[in-house]
């Protein structure tokens, strides 16, 4: 009987002890996840909270918010945000050095992207009224965006001191970027008038701002990949018998 105890105790160790590396595996792993990391950046101090300076005249432009994890690295929420119609066209988690976010930051500015500060609660404020914005014109958030805008949490956009309007004297305003096809801004069109009916919203093939809205895009390609040495801006895409402000 001694002999089978001892067994069974040893079995029974065996077991808790598996059980304690699958509980630290499991622990790992999320703490590896994209969640999981965004969860320990949330929780620590804003470093630096920024947006594109002219980005209400541009009407889309990056705001970044940078956290000092533990470690010392930054844990940096990057969001491209679209004031006129699309919401947030983009966004990603990265960890950097402090001095690779400044050397991130100067070849922005170096691009014509200068970002100014801005302090926490205004830029969520500020993101989730395009989100908001969007959302009533049809429009979905970029795919990691519920998972990024995580960062933010504990910021309380009730306190910003800035306010923000979105569109265009009451209209959404779609504006085609440089790369979108035909069949995307049909798509786009169709959900306008779904949304916000024959008269909320116009699109604009006259302005200005596919030249920001090709720098926005390629600023954030180099964001996600610094390195890169060259960023391809893709075909520019005709809008055939598209030659007024609205196409019905």
């Amino acid at each position: 009987m001694k002999g089978g105890n001892r067994q069974h105790k040893q079995a029974a160790k065996a077991v808790r002890r598996r059980q304690l590396v699958a509980v630290k595996q499991q622990a790992e792993r999320l703490a590896s996840s994209l969640p999981g990391r965004i969860a320990i950046a949330a929780a620590s101090p804003v470093e630096r909270c920024l947006r594109l300076a002219d980005m209400v005249d541009a009407g889309i432009g990056h705001v970044i918010l940078a956290k000092r994890l533990p470690s010392g690295s930054l844990g940096c929420g990057f969001f491209l945000v679209d004031l006129l119609c699309l919401g947030v066209k983009d966004a990603f988690y990265r960890e950097l050095a402090p001095s690779d976010l400044e050397r991130q930051l100067q070849d922005l500015a170096a691009g014509g992207q200068d970002l100014v500060p801005i302090e926490p609660a205004s830029a969520k404020k500020l993101i989730l009224g395009a989100v908001s914005f969007a959302a009533s014109c049809g429009m979905e958030p970029a795919k990691d965006y519920r998972i990024v805008e995580r960062l933010f949490r504990g910021i309380d956009a009730e306190t910003a001191t800035e306010s923000f309007t979105f569109g265009r004297d009451g209209k959404a305003i779609y504006v085609p970027g440089p790369n979108d096809s035909t069949l995307k801004l049909r798509d786009i069109e169709a959900r306008l008038i779904r949304t916000r009916g024959p008269d909320g919203w116009d699109m604009d093939l006259t302005s200005s701002m596919p030249e920001h809205e090709r720098i926005a895009v390629r600023a954030s390609l180099a964001l996600r990949d610094p390195d890169a040495d060259e960023i391809d801006d893709g075909p520019i895409i005709e809008h055939e018998g598209l030659t007024e402000v609205r196409d019905m």
